[in-house]
């Protein structure tokens, strides 16, 4: 019988404290939420003020998506070179024997 009090007992002081340390980890992460919530609101409202970007807007004035808008070239230059050799297959096989191979 003391073995089974002492079980709840200490299911209950385990659940106590595992509930406060996440709740204040659940407190922290709305907050840090709410934060980059604003930094991204910011940092499209100054796409949009550049003319980089159009924002699509709920009734309350908050940001329910965008249209991301770039005008401009690009240019892009490939090249490469290749040198070549011709060796006479029986002078190759005198550098092989030359370097022991």
């Amino acid at each position: 019988m003391e073995t089974l009090i002492s079980l709840f007992i200490g299911a209950a002081v385990t659940w106590i404290i595992a509930w406060f340390y996440y709740k204040k980890a659940g407190d922290k992460l709305r907050k840090e939420a709410a934060e980059l919530r604003k930094l991204n609101s910011i940092i499209l409202t100054a796409l949009e003020r550049q003319g980089w970007a159009k924002l699509n807007r709920d009734k309350s004035g908050n940001i329910i998506g965008f249209i991301f808008e770039y005008t401009g070239s690009v240019g892009i230059r490939l090249g490469s070179s290749v040198e070549t050799e011709f060796v006479p297959a029986n002078e190759l096989n005198q550098v092989k024997l030359e370097n022991g191979t």
